[in-house]
Order: C-alpha cells, then sequence, then structure tokens
C-alpha cells in the first residue's frame, strides 16, 4: 500500500503565484521558430498520482499535467484549490499559442472540496480548514491549437477518461467554467462522475470536442454567479461539437458511436438540464435531446413536433 502524501503548497511559492501541488509537463524551449529544438525533450510520460492529499493553493493549480501522455490522476483529494485538477498543452508567446496536447488521460475516483454537514468530509477527516479560498473549476481538460511547433495540424487531446470523480462547491465567474470542462478533445468519455453545489455548469463542453460520451453523471444544485448567466446541468458554450474528425464545417453522418449525450444522468435544481449556449454552431450531438427554437435552424438535427416550444430540454428525441 503507497503511504499518502498531504501537499501544502501555501499561499505563495515566494512571490510566484503560480503555484502547484503536483505537476508533470514538458521542458519548453521558449521559442515557436524551432520544432526540431523542442522535439529534443520528451513530455512527461507513463504517469500515476493515486492517493495524495493536495490543499491550501489559493492561487493556482493542485494537480497538473503540461503535454503528460499515459497519465492517470486516481483517487486523490484536493482542498482548498483555486483550479484542483488541469490537463492541457504547453504555452507560448506569452499564451498567445499553445501546442503539444495532452494525450492517453485518466482522471478517476477524485475528490475535490468533499465537505457535508453533518458527516466526515475529507476537511474533517485530513484535519484541514475549509478557508475562503474560491475554487473557480473543478477538473478542466484541454487539448492545444498545434500538435507541435510546426503548426500544421490542430492539437486535439486524444483518449481522456473523466470518472467516478466527487466535485462540490466550483464557484465558476464565468460562464464557460464548471464542475468539469473539456475543450479540444477526441475521444472524450464522461461517467458516474457526481458534481453537486456548483456555479454555471456541471458539465461545460468548450469547443471543438469530437466523439465524446456522457453516461449516468448525477449533476445536482447549479446555480447562476453573480453574471446572469444561464446555469445548466450540461452547458454546450462552444461550438464544432460533433463527430467530425476535423474542425471543418461539416458534420459526418450520426451514430451511436459517435459523439453522445445519453438520456440517464440525474439532475436536480440545475436550471437547464442541457443548455446549447446562443450563438454556437456546428454542434451535433446525439438524437436523443431537443434544441431550443432558437437554434434549431442551425443544422444540427430535425426537432420532434412535440419539442418545438421546449426550452427545458427536459423532452427526449426518439432515433431517427
Amino acid at each position: 500500500m503507497r503511504p499518502l502524501v498531504i501537499f501544502k503548497p501555501g499561499a505563495t511559492v515566494g512571490s510566484v503565484q503560480q503555484s502547484y501541488g503536483v505537476a508533470f509537463s514538458h521542458r519548453k524551449v521558449n521559442t515557436t521558430d524551432d520544432a526540431k529544438a523542442q522535439a529534443k525533450f520528451p513530455p512527461s510520460d507513463t504517469i500515476v498520482v493515486d492517493r495524495n492529499v493536495v490543499a491550501n493553493n489559493p492561487t493556482w493549480e493542485g494537480i497538473d499535467t503540461h503535454s503528460g501522455q499515459n497519465v492517470s490522476f486516481t483517487n486523490n483529494v484536493i482542498l482548498n484549490t483555486r483550479f484542483p485538477i488541469v490537463v492541457g498543452g504547453m504555452e507560448y508567446d506569452n499564451g498567445k499559442m499553445s501546442a503539444y496536447p495532452p494525450q492517453n488521460i485518466t482522471i478517476s475516483g477524485n475528490r475535490i472540496n468533499s465537505h457535508r454537514v453533518g458527516t466526515n468530509g475529507d476537511y474533517d477527516v485530513y484535519g484541514i480548514e475549509k478557508n475562503d479560498t474560491i475554487t473557480e473549476r473543478g477538473i478542466a481538460v484541454t487539448g492545444a491549437q498545434f500538435t507541435d511547433l510546426t503548426k500544421m495540424e490542430m492539437g486535439f487531446l486524444d483518449s481522456v477518461v473523466i470518472k467516478d470523480n466527487y466535485v462540490s462547491d466550483i464557484q465558476a465567474a464565468v460562464e464557460s467554467h464548471g464542475g468539469i470542462s473539456i475543450h479540444v478533445t477526441k475521444n472524450a468519455t464522461i461517467e458516474d462522475n457526481t458534481i453537486e453545489n456548483s456555479f454555471n455548469n456541471g458539465i461545460v463542453f468548450l469547443s471543438s470536442n469530437k466523439f465524446t460520451k456522457l453516461q449516468r453523471n448525477k449533476i445536482h444544485h447549479v446555480e447562476k454567479s453573480e453574471n446572469n448567466f444561464i446555469q445548466a446541468g450540461i452547458g454546450i458554450r462552444g461550438s464544432h461539437n460533433n463527430g467530425n474528425f476535423n474542425n471543418d464545417y461539416t458534420t459526418l453522418p450520426l451514430t451511436m458511436d459517435n459523439t453522445l449525450i445519453e438520456n440517464d444522468h440525474t439532475f436536480a435544481e440545475v436550471g437547464r438540464e442541457i443548455h446549447f449556449q446562443v450563438g454556437s454552431v456546428n454542434n451535433l450531438l446525439n438524437n436523443r435531446i431537443c434544441i431550443p427554437p432558437d437554434l434549431k435552424n442551425q443544422g444540427c438535427f430535425p426537432l420532434k413536433p412535440e419539442c418545438e416550444d421546449d426550452t427545458t430540454l427536459k423532452c427526449h428525441q426518439s432515433d431517427i
């Protein structure tokens, strides 16, 4: 049995705000003009981060990988942390572009801000005082703008599994943040997670997620932040979430092997169960859900007649 390790980064590391609990990265050459130089350094590969406690990091990230491959974050506890779990590529030109997306990521069995009145939550179990740290995102997973510095291909994060996690008390300040978010992914599976007591979104799609499968998630008590956003159990906040391999303006015919939102989720007090952001385009999910009337002409899929006036998205469409 592995020993439990408790990381407490504190407020800052020296004067630096970007303090990490546990992080794995890819040594970076600070140029966007020399792909061969960057390619000399391999990314972090074949890593398991299991059964750790990361706490008290109010300014940055709890557990992180930049461009890691074959990485598993499992059975960890994250408390009092601004960004608990983050997976992404590497940034260049002061954040103007990104490259080298992660690949083959598993995020399973983690608990974020587990604190329930009258029960032994993680704060009590590990003797950590719950403070006023604002957790802005729960689990945030993203690819990159480009595969590498040749800038020839879009950098999809291929193969990510997010399952059996507990996420609570996410105080998102913008409409694109929430309990679990994905951006620029292929073959993402999000299943059997519990998300509760959070702002704006339980699960949120940003743009360019392909072949995504959601099933059996429990999403409870999603509220509005101070801004006038429409809160949702599942928020579709970006474009090009479909079954198309590329990111052009076409979509593949929908199949059960394509992007899928199953109708077996549990929602309670979430505002809209599923919400399509006005202005998002080329979202082809599955034929079991309705599209709000203001989006029904965007080429997604036809509505059943009884769904024409449905804006709550509690009406489901039969198979085509």
